[in-house]
């Protein structure tokens, strides 16, 4: 059973950082509740543009959605929306480097996953979260 397009909007909005999500999402929340599964609540998204999958435009925005289970990268390219995903018990390690208009975060699992264009504003909060989530699922 998937989360309503109320609750995932409730969750949104929790994280929202100067309305990027909403204003610049790869999907909309109802695209969103048919791919989160019912127990999964986000906790926290950035917007940016992603090395992985190779089959994908090198420029296309990606938005990256963290919930407790999973890191979800969704991105419009018709329909329906193309999503891929990287499990949290998967990630060996993340770093994060900022340049002058943008920074990005890299994601190893055990394959190196970048993704880059990361608004300063978004970087921080998401990254701090990201970690939290990933020793969580450290053993």
């Amino acid at each position: 059973m998937m989360p309503t397009s109320d609750q995932i909007e409730e969750q949104v909005l929790k994280w929202e950082i100067n309305g990027c999500f909403l204003e610049h999402a790869a999907c909309s929340i109802e695209e969103l509740s048919e791919i989160l599964d019912q127990d999964e609540n986000i906790l926290g998204f950035v917007n940016g543009v992603s090395s992985r999958p190779v089959y994908s435009n090198p420029n296309a925005r990606w938005g990256v959605i963290l919930t407790a289970k999973r890191i979800l990268l969704i991105c419009r390219g018709g329909s329906p929306v193309l999503h891929w995903e990287i499990p949290l018990k998967h990630v060996l390690k993340v770093k994060k480097s900022v340049g002058l208009p943008s920074g990005k975060i890299t994601i190893y699992d055990p394959e190196k996953v970048t993704i880059r264009r990361i608004s300063k504003i978004t970087l921080d909060p998401f990254f701090d979260i990201l970690k939290k989530a990933i020793d969580a699922h450290s053993y």
